[in-house]
């Protein structure tokens, strides 16, 4: 199984390419494959190469493997997701001996929406999701009994309620669930507790670098207050 966050073949075009109505794709977009890493971090493989206006020509681009003016957008086929790639570098390419010409990208931020990102204008976030996984101990997880019986085998689950404070004006919600397989004959089940801090903002909402300093702050705060080493993983 892969240690990727995501990986996806898709459609992709330049930001301020417009979708038609009832398309999911502008007409020019190409088809490549998205790649996520564990860090973060994006890889774009595109089967041709994309007129990035304001940048060096696709030669520069190949050869320099610099920074990239622009952004681009795309659609996923796997889970039908959005994507928008920004701060992006040149990852090589290549081109001639008959065959298609091909480019690839590296982009520092990749942002997955099931909507479609609109062209010019910057998302904005009213909320910060932040997961708990590996901070089990710290917040008191592990209330999932089993009980053995003589002819069956129970598990109970006591349902948490939502935990919400009011930090400097903003909401701060500590969300509880369980996660796994469930239904009618299976030879097999998988229950996992889970949990994340849902963190509000004003109705105005972050920038994606505020967000992201915010989501540090978080950060921080967690490994201080939990006494551990151990940060949040990439969300």
């Amino acid at each position: 199984m892969s240690a990727n966050l995501l990986e996806s073949r898709g459609r992709f075009w330049l930001e301020n390419d417009a979708i038609p109505e009832g398309h999911f794709a502008p007409r020019n977009s190409v088809s490549g494959d998205l790649t996520i890493l564990p860090n973060g971090r994006s890889k774009l493989n595109l089967d041709s190469a994309l007129a990035l206006n304001g940048s060096e020509g696709f030669l520069g681009r190949v050869f320099s493997r610099s920074k990239v003016d622009g952004s681009i957008c795309g659609y996923l086929f796997d889970g039908r997701k959005y994507v928008q790639l920004t701060e992006l570098f040149g990852a090589g390419g290549n081109f001639g001996g008959g065959g298609p010409i091909r480019e690839s990208f590296f982009a520092e931020r990749c942002l997955v929406s099931s909507e479609a990102f609109t062209a010019g204008k910057l998302p904005r976030f009213r909320w910060l999701d932040l997961p708990l996984d590996g901070y089990e101990d710290w917040i008191g997880r592990g209330r999932i009994k089993v009980k053995n019986g003589r002819q069956s085998i129970t598990a109970v689950y006591p349902r948490e309620a939502k935990f919400r404070w009011d930090v400097g004006g903003s909401p701060l919600e500590l969300h509880q669930w369980l996660e796994g397989d469930g239904g009618e004959d299976l030879k097999s089940i998988s229950w996992r507790e889970r949990a994340l801090l849902k963190f509000g903002f004003s109705q105005a909402g972050l920038t994606l670098d505020e967000a992201i300093v915010r989501a540090s702050q978080m950060e921080d705060l967690l490994v201080l207050m939990a006494d551990c080493n151990r940060g949040l993983d990439f969300f």
